[in-house]
């Protein structure tokens, strides 16, 4: 389904498996362990990473603790984004080396700086450079992407459509909104994060990982570039 309707234009010109540009700068913020500002076309995320440092009592005999603090553009932290903090720091406990680090805390604050969709991909993104960027060991790498199932209307497919990387109205508008995360392994690339917010028939959800199974080997490749022009 998504293949035959890949010729479809969106909004901003894009086809339905096509990303926004995205870029990066890496260690911005001087008094940070390891920083990175990640943005996805007008998505933008900055994260600092402090740490490993010596946790409290209550930390983990056998590994460290992962702290993720995420902050809103403006005004104060919601449910939504304590739900954001939990999902990165679920997933990011899958590829931090937690146990070479025992009874540390690793604390990553994530600031966006602007809001254009697929905002949790963009700070899910920028985390693993950052962490990159601190010399935090890593068992793999990971990308994160979005997709929106979009309704019919006059400009989009008669039964709707999927598309990779939505932009805010494509999210606003969408009736599915599905995020993945995968790690990069010597096949290619594993999901190791789902959030789904709607309902798809199975034959349209595992469309989306083969989809995002391609665009996040263009974002490993992005990461190593963005490593190897620091060095």
């Amino acid at each position: 389904e998504m293949e035959a309707q890949a010729g479809l234009e969106r909004e901003d010109g894009r086809n339905q498996q096509q990303m926004r540009p995205i870029m990066t700068e890496l260690g911005l913020l001087v008094r940070a362990d390891g920083s990175a500002r990640f943005s996805q076309g007008k998505s933008t995320v900055l994260v600092a990473v402090y740490g490993p440092t010596e946790a409290r009592k209550s930390a983990h005999i056998d590994r460290a603790v992962i702290d993720v603090i995420w902050r809103p553009r403006v005004g104060p932290s919601g449910y939504e984004d304590r739900e954001k903090e939990g999902r990165l720091r679920t997933t990011l406990e899958q590829i931090i080396l937690t146990s070479l680090h025992p009874r540390t805390c690793i604390t990553l604050v994530v600031q966006v700086i602007q809001d254009d969709g697929s905002i949790m991909s963009a700070g899910m993104n920028a985390c693993i450079l950052a962490l990159l960027d601190a010399g935090v060991p890593l068992a793999s790498i990971a990308a994160s992407v979005s997709f929106a199932v979009l309704p019919p209307s006059p400009h989009h497919h008669p039964r709707g459509f999927v598309v990779l990387d939505p932009c805010l109205s494509e999210s606003e508008a969408a009736l599915v909104e599905i995020n993945l995360a995968y790690k990069r392994t010597r096949e290619g690339a594993e999901v190791i994060s789902c959030k789904a917010i709607g309902t798809m028939t199975d034959d349209l959800f595992f469309a989306c990982v083969d989809v995002g199974q391609f665009a996040s080997s263009k974002i490993f490749n992005f990461i190593r570039c963005a490593l190897e022009e620091k060095a």
